[in-house]
């Protein structure tokens, strides 16, 4: 049974413990001493009315109701930090919702955004329910911690012989049940952690809407992407390769002319027709492999990587650690994104080096590119980051960007995978 190992025994019970810690701050601040009718009263020189006294917790309750907007809020902040302690603590694969933004500037926009907002009121149900979840975690730690301290006391008055817990004295035979009591811990924990499980992934993971919305909106980048490809495809072979090749007809045309009256002359146009020739396979083959190296069909992502690192302006230091190779959609998106990641380094960062780290984990891929450039990374400046969000998101993945200014930048990519394949097939 994996919940009773020791490792995942110890990062549950972490979970719950900072949970009930969580809780009981969220109690603490709720009903704190500076927001009691003594405090008010106290402020007000003693002069509290004894009516605002009576309606005291229903003018709480409508203070509530006007910052709600901004309670809302920080429900959906809060939700960020509870998903990213899921996936460490409790190895739950939650995909991050699409980031929406009021339509109108102003206010009342912002207010009637936060309202109806369902990620937001979604969080706010997750909070609610934690604070009974926190109160039964507690209570149980609480009866836990008692009779362990009972048993410790009754050994240590019996001469330090655990028997007296069974013997009757002086505590009877609550001896064998606290015994029990001790070794169904683990299990607890357990169902307990898979209750906060059930709570992360239905509360604050994308809804079916949401996520259809998402891969609405990846299917639309991936269509408008494979556009773009097509026409840069054309592009290049009617301004690069077909170019060539004109002039490298016309050049062997004209030694071909003259290879009777001046083999000299038509000798320099063949050597200059055999030069355009390697220059044509050597955009055909550029062009090639921007359109799917051979080398990740042939061989995967770690040589893939590799080959691309050495071909960058800046030193590239690549790390991939795969249990095997994941399926064709997740590294073909991990390969490409790292290639958009990379050229926006050389192009924009100014950075005299960049690592990339490639890590297989149980439900999931993380890539992470880090490089020491100037940072200010701005997806808002058309620096191609908004597309690659998207692309991610097709594969209900995410993407992060951690890059403040002066550097360094780092782009945290998680695309779901639960399966790998032997690399040998």
């Amino acid at each position: 049974m994996a919940a009773l190992r020791p490792g995942r025994f110890a990062k549950d019970g972490l979970h719950l413990a900072i949970s009930a810690t969580v809780a009981l701050a969220i109690v603490w601040l709720a009903t704190t001493p500076a927001l009691s009718p003594e405090s008010i009263t106290y402020a007000f020189g003693g002069s509290l009315p004894e009516t605002v006294r009576w309606w005291f917790p229903a003018i709480l309750a409508g203070l509530g109701v006007i910052f709600l907007p901004a309670i809302l809020a920080g429900a959906r902040l809060f939700a960020v930090i509870e998903r990213a302690r899921a996936r460490a603590l409790l190895d739950v694969s939650v995909s991050e919702p699409a980031p929406t933004h009021p339509n109108k500037s102003g206010p009342i926009s912002w207010i009637r955004h936060q309202l109806t907002d369902a990620t937001a009121w979604r969080a706010l149900l997750y909070v609610a329910l934690l604070l009974p979840l926190a109160a039964i975690t507690i209570s149980y730690a609480k009866v836990l911690g008692e009779n362990f301290w009972t048993m410790i006391t009754t050994t240590w008055y019996a001469g330090g012989n655990p028997i007296a817990l069974f013997s009757g004295w002086p505590v009877g035979d609550n001896g064998g049940i606290w015994i029990i009591q001790l070794l169904t811990i683990p299990f607890a924990v357990a169902l307990l952690a898979k209750v906060h499980r059930v709570l992360v992934t239905r509360l604050l993971s994308p809804s079916a809407g949401e996520r259809a919305r998402m891969l609405e909106r990846g299917r639309d980048y991936a269509v408008d992407t494979a556009i773009d490809d097509l026409r840069r495809i054309e592009r290049d072979l009617h301004d690069g390769v077909q170019a060539r090749l004109v002039s490298l007809t016309m050049e062997l045309g004209r030694g071909r002319k003259q290879l009777e009256s001046d083999p000299q002359a038509a000798g320099a146009l063949l050597e200059r027709a055999h030069a355009d020739a390697k220059l044509a396979l050597a955009e055909l083959r550029d062009l090639a492999r921007g359109i799917y190296p051979a080398v990740l069909t042939d061989r995967g992502l770690d040589p893939a990587l590799s080959a691309l690192a050495a071909r960058m302006p800046i030193p590239i230091a690549v790390n991939v650690t795969l249990p095997g190779r994941p399926p064709t959609p997740v590294e073909t998106a991990g390969y490409f994104v790292i290639t958009e990641l990379l050229t926006n380094v050389a192009k924009h960062s100014e950075a005299t080096s960049a690592t990339v780290t490639v890590r297989g984990e149980t439900d999931r891929v993380a890539i992470e590119v880090t490089d020491d450039g100037h940072g200010n990374a701005d997806p808002t400046k058309g620096s191609g980051l908004v597309g690659l969000s998207e692309r991610v998101a097709a594969l209900e993945g995410r993407l992060s960007i951690y890059s403040p200014t002066g550097g360094p930048t780092r782009v945290t990519v998680e695309i779901p995978c639960r399966q790998y394949h032997s690399v040998s097939s």
